[in-house]
């Protein structure tokens, strides 16, 4: 399986396999672990996300990354044995690298409402 299975845009599927190169083997496996496991609970997942969303926002709204660490976030909090505040940390490190302080802060919100 590749990246491109939590994503829907090519663009998505771009950022992903971009990274996916610079992971260190034994992360690879975990973050593989969490691919198939967003893919499988696709559904889920985005009906969490889209309930903190504001009204006239749909997931696909999102930017391509956003969607992506919400996906992996999302996942890693209902459906994993990461604890809740690192699987928001991760993402909020996530959002860092790829995006601005102001997206960090859109994920720590929806990450910790979902945590709650």
């Amino acid at each position: 399986m590749t990246p491109e299975a939590v994503v829907e845009t090519p663009i998505e599927a771009t950022i992903l396999t971009d990274r996916f190169d610079d992971i260190h083997k034994k992360n690879l496996e975990f973050l593989m672990s969490l691919v198939y496991g967003v893919r499988a609970k696709k559904v889920a997942v985005d009906e969490a996300i889209s309930q903190y969303l504001a009204k006239n926002w749909s997931i696909k709204r999102l930017a391509p990354i956003n969607r992506v660490i919400l996906r992996l976030g999302t996942f890693e909090i209902l459906f994993s044995e990461t604890p809740r505040v690192v699987a928001i940390n991760e993402a909020i490190e996530l959002a860092k690298v790829f995006n601005d302080e102001k997206d960090a802060k859109f994920i720590n919100a929806i990450l910790t409402k979902i945590g709650e």
